[in-house]
């Protein structure tokens, strides 16, 4: 009897005691939480500081709720590697958007040999590798459609605005978080003069009725924000196999030239041996190829 009211004391005491020490490391991880979530916050609002600086303008900016589904997407916007340099006064600006093809994803970084730029809140750096605003670290196609843009007598001096994103589909850019993404970005920059698209190896399954419905919303984001000439490249092919007809139909339905919407280059054919390093994404030599089929296009929309 001695024995099992001792056991029953030093069990209770036990429980006390791990009860106590669980409390104690519950209020340790509060701490540490908030701790963690202060500075989260700090860094985000840093983030959030490339679109407080852009200038006035006429198209309607969302509201601050809006805008913080944004954050995420921020996050990982590539960053400018170069210093800052004078904005070109008279030069075309060229939104660019979609997803890895778009993005930095080319195997080789590329320098313009031009005045081809990169604007990222509101300041200028010379077009090198990776772009500012897109996801991805590798090289992108725009420093060389910049080049043959200027070589072709477009213009004189050439701005991206890039603000593409790897892995994401046509339905996350109109009813997703990247659609608000997509109009913060278009409302920061006062000009443009004509807005890439090149979207499509995400959803290589999606029916054509449905992804033209969504890409039609996506238009009509960027018409929102800006009159520029909008060209929508055909694109579907990322893996071993064949283009997808059914988004390429989609695509070529909503180009419409009386509205300023015009039909992109049909990136698809560029797959000869040597144009892709992993069967969807550019090397060098596929990017030279998408970069003539993009002033191709931009030639006849000018």
């Amino acid at each position: 009897m001695d024995f099992a009211f001792a056991q029953s004391a030093n069990e209770k005491l036990v429980h006390q005691d791990s009860k106590h020490r669980f409390t104690m490391r519950s209020t340790l991880v509060v701490i540490l939480a908030a701790s963690l979530g202060l500075l989260v916050g700090s860094q985000l609002q840093d983030t959030l500081a490339i679109f407080s600086e852009r200038p006035a303008i006429a198209a309607p900016v969302p509201q601050a709720a809006t805008r913080a589904t944004t954050r995420k997407w921020a996050l990982i916007e590539h960053r400018p590697e170069g210093p800052a340099v004078p904005c070109p006064s008279q030069a075309a600006v060229v939104f660019t958007a979609g997803q890895s093809n778009a993005a930095n994803s080319v195997g080789h970084r590329s320098v313009a040999r031009h005045e081809v730029y990169s604007m990222y809140a509101s300041r200028c750096y010379r077009a090198v590798g990776a772009m500012p605003g897109a996801e991805g670290r590798l090289g992108s196609i725009w420093p060389s459609v910049g080049d043959q843009m200027i070589e072709a007598g477009i213009a004189k001096a050439v701005i991206f605005v890039n603000a593409a994103m790897g892995g994401t589909g046509i339905a996350q850019w109109d009813e997703g978080d990247l659609g608000e993404y997509l109009a913060v970005r278009l409302a920061a920059v006062p000009t443009i003069d004509y807005v890439l698209w090149h979207q499509g190896e995400y959803d290589i399954a999606m029916p054509a009725q449905e992804y033209a419905r969504h890409l039609s919303a996506v238009i009509r984001t960027i018409r929102s924000a800006t009159r520029a000439r909008i060209l929508i490249a055909q694109a579907s092919r990322c893996g071993p196999g064949a283009s997808e007809s059914e988004i390429l139909i989609a695509q070529r339905s909503v180009v419409d030239p009386s509205r300023g919407i015009y039909a992109g280059p049909n990136t698809d054919g560029i797959d000869e041996m040597g144009d892709r390093y992993d069967d969807c994404h550019f090397s060098e030599q596929g990017a030279r190829k998408a970069s003539r089929l993009w002033v191709k296009s931009l030639l006849a929309a000018h």
